[in-house]
């Protein structure tokens, strides 16, 4: 059923035209099992009388929006309201007590404490309040601070929901919902340009699961390579470029390790990617751009970029030119180390990961050691081992 209790309909009355003069206003109260066909619906009208009927339709969010229905809204909600208010059905001259069973009974009194029964204040932090919902807690709301690529003006451009949006007297626009179909809140969406748009519930949600997998993760595709960075401590120096092999021979060091290429999506997003994993889904514009770029020659590119433009026009063939991104997942940014989580908190400004990393700290920490004696690089280089 895609109506829930209450909600405003429309129902269709017999007329002599197909104009939608024979439409009224109503109120969905149930399904009417055994009064006409299998789809009939219990309709409160305006009058207060409870008819059965067959063609209702939903009263949509374009329909509560017309300036020219909204009048014919209130109309029908004021007079249902006067029509079904307790006040009309009392009758306030009896003599005597009432001769029917009180629905509410009294509130018996409080029964002496028995037993070894906690009080409230004993429980603590133990009593769990009741979960809020996404309205009145906006931390709560699942689109706020994810990313998407929305069609603006026929070109791809990257956007970050950044809050709901509100009408002119401050107040939040629609509700939630269940049923996506039926979710009327709007938000209001930043981009790369700086510009500020507002779109639906529907059309976030739906930019949002089109460009993700089962798992939640989304692919890019590669605008550009505007840049590279190469981390001293980690890379491949040229004294340490090649390694000897079991037979004996001098072979070139297979690592890209310590390097990273700043890329451009299409969406207008800029990032900086690993180049291992730049290599795997774009090789041949990395290795043009390490040849543009005269660094074709350092350890980490001299292995192989010669081999793929050697045999470009057969790669470009068989592969598969999308990065799958495993910064975001279903739009919600994730963090790579606690710099990266605490920096997210300081642009969303909450404290999410810092919350989630003083929790996780406190059951770790029973196994963790400072250690003076251990530096960096020593790890990284496998000279020295944690834990041992």
């Amino acid at each position: 059923v895609d109506f829930t209790f209450y909600d405003l309909v429309w129902y269709h009355v017999p007329v002599n035209d197909t104009t939608t003069a024979g439409r009224r206003l109503g109120r969905w109260l149930g399904i009417s099992h055994r009064v006409g066909s299998d789809l009939c619906y219990w309709i409160l009208t305006q009058s207060g009388q409870v008819i059965s009927s067959t063609t209702v339709q939903h009263v949509t969010f374009a329909d509560a929006a017309n300036p020219a229905l909204q009048p014919s809204i209130d109309t029908f909600n004021a007079a249902v309201a006067s029509r079904l208010d307790d006040s009309s059905f009392t009758d306030s001259n009896t003599a005597y007590p009432s001769p029917y069973i009180q629905d509410i009974p009294d509130e018996p009194p409080p029964s002496p404490r028995r037993g070894t029964v906690p009080s409230d204040s004993e429980y603590g932090d133990m009593i769990e309040q009741d979960a809020s919902d996404a309205d009145d807690y906006p931390d709560l709301d699942k689109f706020i601070h994810a990313s998407l690529l929305m069609d603006v003006g026929g070109e791809p451009m990257q956007g970050r929901v950044i809050r709901r949006a509100t009408d002119p007297d401050g107040n939040r626009k629609g509700r939630a919902h269940p049923n996506p179909m039926f979710d009327t809140r709007a938000y209001m969406v930043e981009f790369q340009d700086g510009s500020i748009s507002e779109y639906t519930a529907n059309t976030i949600a739906e930019n949002i699961y089109s460009q993700v997998d089962a798992e939640g993760r989304s692919y890019a595709i590669l605008k550009e390579i505007s840049g590279h960075r190469k981390d001293p401590g980690v890379a491949v120096t040229h004294e340490e470029a090649f390694e000897t092999s079991s037979n004996g021979n001098r072979v070139p060091r297979r690592t890209t390790k310590g390097w990273s290429l700043l890329v451009e999506w299409k969406g207008g997003e800029q990032e900086w990617i690993p180049l291992k994993d730049l290599k795997s889904s774009n090789p041949i514009e990395v290795a043009e751009y390490a040849v543009a770029n005269q660094i074709d020659d350092e350890p980490a590119f001299a292995w192989w970029v010669k081999e793929v433009l050697r045999h470009r026009r057969r790669i470009v063939s068989k592969v598969k030119s999308k990065y799958w991104r495993t910064t975001h997942k279903f739009g919600i940014r994730l963090p790579h180390n606690a710099e990266e989580a605490l920096q997210i908190d300081k642009e969303t400004g909450t404290d999410f990961w810092a919350r989630a990393m003083e929790k996780e700290c406190r059951k770790v920490n029973v196994a963790w050691e400072a250690r003076d004696d251990v530096d960096i690089d020593d790890v990284r280089r496998g000279r020295a081992l944690i834990g041992l």
